[in-house]
């Protein structure tokens, strides 16, 4: 609220170097120059924005400490898979993000390469797909595979991508076209192939 008397100020610029300081009377919360003769009560308007029900509020991922955080990120997988279900991508994509960020968080503290490093990667995959799948829906996704339809990195990556999360039909389309732009990589494809077959079984 705001002062129902006007306040002395007194304040140094910190370009002035002959020490004056300088005085005037202003609306805000500073020292008062004589006590109010009937203090005011302050009034505070407070709008609701939403209703939780207890139990069901979320802490955000960046306020969380590691433990929570890796206890969390399945579940906002989980999260992130229902709303994509709902049809609702744009929520599903930040769920997804807030999930790898939190991974690609705990990958940056060890090292590359190591076994914890590569779990961690295995877990981001997946969600890298599916927030992919979400902007496929929100920007068509497909525009960008299309765009570099020329591009072995680019159906390699694609294919691994499918290989993670079992989808093996695509899996195999995007290596089909690998060797197909180039059959010396046949040796990383039919490697790439038998992962897919030992991870479905």
């Amino acid at each position: 609220g705001e002062c129902p008397v006007p306040l002395q100020c007194q304040a140094q610029s910190p370009l002035h170097t002959g020490g004056q300081v300088g005085r005037g009377q202003f609306p805000g919360s500073c020292r008062p120059g004589r006590p109010a003769a009937e203090p005011s009560a302050l009034i505070f308007h407070i709008e609701m924005l939403k209703v939780e029900s207890p139990g069901t509020y979320q802490q955000d991922p960046w306020a969380m400490t590691d433990e929570k955080k890796a206890k969390a990120v399945p579940l906002i997988h989980q999260e992130g898979n229902r709303l994509y279900r709902e049809g609702q991508e744009k929520e599903a994509a930040a769920k997804y993000y807030d999930a790898i960020a939190s991974l690609k968080n705990f990958q940056m503290k060890e090292q590359p390469g190591s076994t914890a490093w590569i779990q961690l990667d295995l877990q981001i995959t997946p969600l890298l797909l599916n927030y992919c799948q979400c902007k496929a829906v929100l920007d068509p996704g497909s525009s960008i595979l299309n765009k570099y339809d020329n591009t072995v990195k680019a159906h390699f990556k694609w294919g691994k991508a499918h290989a993670t999360v079992w989808n093996a039909q695509e899996a195999q389309a995007d290596f089909a076209k690998v060797l197909e732009l180039d059959p010396a990589l046949a040796p990383l494809v039919s490697r790439e192939l038998r992962a897919l077959e030992t991870r479905i079984g």
